[in-house]
């Protein structure tokens, strides 16, 4: 990928680019683009400390930091009080969401005890039965409302689905954008149903026109409803595409290529984004804790039914 980025950079001399990649491959491919002073619109990661690369690194997806604030806001608003955590101690994307969620669940129910059991797994487990077993003798003892999992695969969710099932835990989950997947409904059957998740889009939610328009033309060419990765496909090009439009054609065609690059960049920085299938903005780089990344309403959804259902949107003012 660093290759590729250096061949759109000076063969091709793209004015910027958007890409649908992780944190691994973001972290070869943006010191790149920042050293030659182009956007690089990160597609899908939501590592917060990713745009620390550099100002002409954006995040089209909103960060962890805010994720983790919404899926315990959310929480608090389902009545949890006490949670447990299952969580992939061998990703960054599990660890930093965790604790982002942690420290706002607590914060939201004022009790520094609010977290009352973690468990970890790693990357690449299969038996979840001995951290389980450790959360149902904890249960015996005392109140949890609910869990907290941060699946970096989908496929983690449904093997932990089916052994809490044999297990016979039986406690509503919450899971991160990282169990927003077909197959986690596919492998888990009924032993996913109830599990609920934090996600950027779903086709049954309230939608703005922009939202709508995408939902209807991508049934329409695909025959079937778009997910949490196809609309961050669609955001990360239309982000693009209206920053450019609000520079102006004339400006824009008075301007040589490294002009072209840090319009684009100050563009995206000022715009406020109405086109993309939600609305979105980007916080003041001099006072964000995390500059850069993409400030947007958090979807939860509902595993029912074979499916995934609209239940909330969480607003970026109500966190």
């Amino acid at each position: 990928i660093a290759n590729a980025s250096s061949r759109l950079i000076n063969e091709l001399n793209v004015p910027c680019a958007v890409g649908l990649e992780d944190d691994s491959l973001a972290s070869a491919s943006a010191p790149i683009f920042q050293e030659a002073k182009t956007v690089l619109l990160v597609g899908t990661a939501t590592t917060p400390t990713v745009p620390g690369i550099g100002d002409y690194i954006f995040l089209n997806a909103f960060g962890d930091n805010l994720q983790g604030r919404a899926a315990a806001k959310f929480a608090y608003k389902l009545g949890w009080r006490k949670v447990a955590v299952i969580c992939d101690s061998a990703s960054a994307y599990s660890t930093d969401i965790t604790k982002f969620f942690s420290n706002s669940f607590k914060e939201f129910t004022g009790d520094e005890n609010a977290v009352v059991h973690v468990e970890n797994y790693q990357t690449g487990d299969t038996n979840f039965t001995a951290q389980l077993t450790r959360l149902k003798a904890v249960m015996a003892k005392e109140k949890v409302d609910g869990i907290m999992l941060a699946p970096p695969f989908p496929q983690d969710a449904p093997i932990i689905a089916k052994q809490m099932k044999s297990l016979d835990i039986k406690l509503p989950v919450l899971m991160t954008d990282g169990g927003d997947d077909a197959s986690v409904t596919e492998v888990g059957g009924d032993a996913i149903e109830g599990f609920m998740v934090a996600t950027h889009f779903a086709a049954d939610g309230p939608l703005s026109d922009s939202a709508k328009q995408f939902a209807d033309k991508y049934k329409e060419m695909f025959k079937s409803e778009p997910g949490a990765f196809e609309c961050l496909g669609y955001d990360g090009v239309r982000t693009l595409a209206e920053a450019i439009s609000s520079i102006g054609k004339e400006k824009w065609d008075s301007m040589d290529l490294a002009a072209r690059r840090t319009a684009i960049r100050d563009a995206i920085q000022a715009h406020k984004f109405v086109t993309t299938a939600l609305p979105k903005y980007y916080p003041d780089p001099n006072s964000a804790p995390f500059p850069r990344i993409s400030i947007k309403p958090v979807v939860f959804k509902v595993f029912k039914d074979g499916g995934r259902a609209y239940m909330d949107m969480i607003e970026p003012e109500e966190m």
